[in-house]
C-alpha cells in the first residue's frame, strides 16, 4: 500500500485532481451558444457588387447628367433596386456641391422593390 509521501500516490492524486478541475471549468463561448440560441444570425442582404455598381453609375448617371446640363430640365435615372438607389442618391449628394446641374437628376426605382 502506498504511503502519503510516495511518488506513485502523488502522481495518481495529481492526475485525478487535474481531471476534476478540467471537468469543473466553465464551458467556452461555443458551448453557451449551443445552449442559448444556436447560430449567429444570417447576413441581412447580399453584398453589393462594387464593379457592377460603378459600371451602372457610369452608364446611367453620366449620360443623364449630360442631358440635364444641356436641356436644363429634370432627368429621371432608373435603377433596379432600393440599395442601388440609396448609393446613387448618396453619390449625387456629394457631387451636387461641385455641379449644380446634378440637382436635375431624379433617381427612380423600377424593379422588385418599387418605391420612389
Amino acid at each position: 500500500m502506498p504511503t502519503a509521501r510516495s511518488p506513485a500516490l502523488r502522481v495518481a492524486f495529481k492526475t485525478t485532481f487535474q481531471r476534476v478541475v478540467a471537468a469543473a471549468r466553465a464551458p467556452g463561448p461555443e458551448a453557451w451558444r449551443g445552449w442559448f440560441g444556436g447560430r449567429a444570425p444570417a447576413p441581412a442582404a447580399p453584398p453589393i457588387d462594387s464593379v457592377g455598381l460603378v459600371v451602372m453609375a457610369l452608364e446611367r448617371l453620366g449620360p443623364a447628367s449630360f442631358r440635364g446640363t444641356m436641356l436644363g430640365k429634370p432627368v429621371d435615372v432608373v435603377v433596379p433596386d432600393l440599395a442601388t438607389a440609396a448609393v446613387f442618391r448618396a453619390a449625387l449628394e456629394h457631387t451636387r456641391l461641385q455641379r449644380a446641374t446634378d440637382r436635375l437628376l431624379n433617381i427612380v426605382v423600377k424593379g422588385p422593390d418599387k418605391e420612389h
